[in-house]
């Protein structure tokens, strides 16, 4: 398995080393507790810009501990943008008739729903 996020700034491009403030593990358990803590938030929260709101203390947040052991802040926030499921050059207008509003998570779906049917 090849990390996608360095863990040495060093082995970063020379262009790219005044970017990198923290580098993170990347391995497929690193990428499941990613998945998630997406379904979690997206579970309390239906505003993706309270998504921070499980690392925050009370009365501004919801603490919740198993997401703030899963993975920093900082971390998630790292991966968003560059973790895609889907090809933004494939999605279909919202007045075209095949438009799917689930789009960028239907694959993840789809292979959610594939392994809960194998393993049940």
């Amino acid at each position: 398995f090849v990390p996608i996020f360095p863990k040495s700034r060093e082995s970063l491009p020379s262009d790219a080393r005044h970017c990198a403030k923290e580098t993170y593990d990347n391995t497929p358990s690193y990428v499941l507790a990613w998945i998630a803590i997406i379904i979690i938030c997206g579970a309390h929260y239906s505003d993706h810009r309270n998504q921070r709101k499980p690392w925050m203390k009370p009365p501004f947040g919801n603490s919740m501990p198993y997401i703030q052991n899963a993975m920093p802040r900082n971390a998630f926030e790292f991966m968003r943008p560059h973790i895609h499921f889907s090809d933004n050059q494939n999605k279909k207008p919202s007045d075209h008739p095949c438009y799917n509003p689930l789009f960028k998570v239907r694959y993840m779906m789809n292979e959610l729903m594939n392994g809960m049917r194998k393993a049940w």
